[in-house]
């Protein structure tokens, strides 16, 4: 039995949702100052991340607004 057999979805769907998901992920990844990533360890990491986070400007409309509407 290969792996997409048994399964909800189907590899090509399994491969396209990696896909996008990674596409997110980088976009942001690579908009982060290079003090997040080069951090020593993940103590250091997560430090710098929660700065950036939280010095990041907040969406003028919540996002339970934005799901009302779709």
């Amino acid at each position: 039995m290969g792996m997409a057999q048994g399964c909800a979805g189907t590899g090509s769907d399994y491969i396209l949702g990696i896909f996008f998901f990674q596409k997110r992920v980088i976009k942001h990844w690579n908009r982060l100052p290079r003090e997040v990533f080069d951090a020593p360890n993940l103590s250091a990491f997560n430090r710098h991340l929660d700065n950036v986070l939280n010095n990041m400007p907040k969406p003028l409309v919540s996002s339970e607004v934005v799901r009302q509407l779709d």
